[in-house]
């Protein structure tokens, strides 16, 4: 990466509140820019400055190709995490995905991640006797639990990019995970375009970083 130019106030809201973090709840920055401002790079430059400490790592990204593809950032996020290669078959990506799995709940949520990844679950648990709305209330459940679990073992930094391409699920649970940061160390870094109107600006754990053009110097 080119070196970070011009940022060093932003970077420091972000480890300020990272630190905030670790005296008491979890943290959550907007950063919102036009395209090519930097977002990312700010996102990266993060992550370069935490390397060292301990803590786990959630990234989502969002896409204008899956718009209408529900979950879709948590399903790759799901499947790197997993480490999921598609010449594994079924049985290998079940355990790959169970080994990521909080082993207090799964046996709850094994399933439901399995069939949002279409991952045959091989007469290992008995199939999802459940109604959409049902199946769908504990998909999202689980992926709180999910963060939760990890937020329990060390600090988690929750990188959700450009929020403006995110389905409506996504958008859904994303907004359960900025409630859920509050009572968590953890800090949740959110990146989206200006035009999209981000309806936690204003809640009292959430910092916003409007990111401008640079000084031609």
């Amino acid at each position: 990466l080119s070196p970070l130019v011009g940022r060093d106030e932003d970077i420091d809201v972000l480890l300020r509140r990272w630190a905030s973090e670790k005296a008491g709840g979890g943290q959550v920055v907007l950063v919102s820019g036009e395209p090519g401002l930097g977002k990312s790079r700010l996102a990266a430059a993060l992550e370069e400055r935490l390397c060292a400490e301990p803590h786990a790592q959630l990234r989502y990204q969002c896409s204008p190709y899956h718009r209408d593809s529900v979950l879709r950032p948590f399903v790759v996020q799901l499947g790197r995490a997993a480490r999921l290669a598609p010449k594994d078959p079924p049985e290998t990506q079940f355990d790959k995905l169970e080994a990521i799995l909080a082993p207090a709940r799964i046996a709850e949520t094994a399933p439901l991640f399995a069939t949002l990844l279409s991952i045959p679950t091989g007469g290992r648990y008995p199939p999802l006797a459940l109604s959409a709305a049902q199946q769908r209330r504990l998909t999202l459940a689980a992926l709180l639990d999910q963060l939760e679990a990890l937020a329990r073992q060390k600090p988690v930094l929750l990188l959700f990019e450009d929020a403006h391409w995110a389905d409506a699920t996504s958008l859904e649970v994303l907004d359960l995970m900025v409630e859920r940061v509050r009572a968590l160390p953890g800090l949740a870094l959110i990146t989206f375009r200006p035009e999209y109107e981000a309806p936690w600006a204003g809640l009292s754990h959430v910092t916003s970083i409007a990111l401008d053009r640079l000084a031609p110097a």
